[in-house]
């Protein structure tokens, strides 16, 4: 028999379980040394502080500080010369060195600025892809958007090093590669892999390029032999939820220094997941218990200011992570993580 190892880092509402105190991770920013009301994103880069909550974007370079309002950002994606802002009235840009502001990038006039639900850089094709609420997908070609894939509802994005770009829907996860569109859903099997629910809320691609797919009601992931398969179907391992079967995942994130763990960043904490025999090809059974309820241990570690809800984790290229709360910025080394896998 295979176990599956979660340990909670933050879990609500267990009152037997133990208070996990290894070397305290580092705030490394607070909400409140930007004057903001929240923290979403948090990127300190060649000189370049950039930070988003909600509503604003602030931008610190050169010396000088700029804060720039908008209308719900749901997603920020930075490069080495710009900013790209998801928001709900269409994709802003922001230019390093430029003229200090936030600018449209322009969609056909029929779209009219869509509500944007994610933003990647791909490497495929070197150029930005995003995903909408309403008019389905677009990708920026000479400084305009162009639409890629039509559908209702596209609510994220994500591409593994296949050339693949996958679109996670409502009515299941696509894949464009090479100028061909596969679609996998619940009901249709296709070759290669079904996903056990339509509703795709997030994707996550880890360094071992598994593509992790988060569902209104599971949680999923395929491995490059899964979804590169020429089998006629190949079953894909999921479980239906990680902490409570109401708690919302913000971000997975894996070691770049090949541990073997996985971190998840949702709204009771961060979990850590091991012991997972991700290899496997081929996967009978899905999960049918919560994670924290098999074999295992299930610790607490106490955030500052009982911070409890992680809205996103960043594996760094020396295995450090960074985690982004409502309120701070906090740096795990990897030695720490390495603690907490062998508790």
């Amino acid at each position: 028999m295979k176990y599956y190892i979660v340990i909670a880092l933050t879990m609500i509402g267990l009152s037997s379980c133990s208070i996990f105190k290894p070397n305290m991770p580092t705030i490394i920013a607070r909400k409140d040394d930007f004057g903001q009301k929240d923290l979403k994103y948090y990127s300190s880069i060649d000189n370049k502080i950039v930070v988003a909550g909600t509503n604003n974007l602030i931008v610190r370079e050169n010396g000088n500080s700029i804060n720039l309002e908008y209308d719900v950002i749901n997603k920020v994606l930075q490069t080495e010369k710009e900013i790209f802002l998801a928001t709900k009235q269409g994709l802003m840009n922001y230019k390093f060195g430029g003229e200090n502001k936030l600018q449209l990038v322009p969609t056909p006039t029929k779209f009219n600025n869509p509500q944007i639900t994610d933003v990647i850089y791909s490497e495929i094709d070197k150029t930005i892809h995003i995903s909408t609420n309403g008019y389905g997908c677009f990708k920026l070609v000479n400084g305009k958007l162009e639409q890629s894939y039509s559908t209702p509802v596209a609510n994220c994005l994500a591409e593994t090093a296949d050339s693949s770009i996958w679109i996670g829907t409502n009515y299941g996860l696509v894949r464009l590669k090479n100028n061909e569109i596969t679609r996998y859903s619940e009901e249709i099997v296709t070759q290669g892999f079904n996903v056990p629910d339509n509703i795709i809320e997030k994707l996550y691609v880890d360094p071992d390029n598994t593509l992790w797919i988060v569902m209104s009601e599971a949680i999923a992931f395929a491995t490059p032999s899964v979804y590169n398969s020429q089998s006629e179907h190949t079953e894909i391992h999921s479980f239906p939820f990680i902490g409570s079967k109401s708690n919302k995942i913000n971000g997975i994130a894996k070691s770049k220094k090949g541990d073997d763990f996985w971190l998840f960043a949702t709204d009771e904490g961060l979990f850590m997941l091991y012991g997972l025999d991700i290899a496997e090809e081929h996967h009978e059974h899905g999960m049918k218990d919560k994670l924290s309820s098999l074999e295992g241990d299930v610790k607490r570690f106490k955030f500052e200011n009982n911070e409890t809800k992680i809205r996103d984790i960043i594996a760094l290229s020396n295995g450090d992570v960074q985690i982004i709360t409502e309120k701070s910025v906090w740096l795990i080394p990897r030695n720490t993580l390495l603690d907490w896998r062998k508790e």
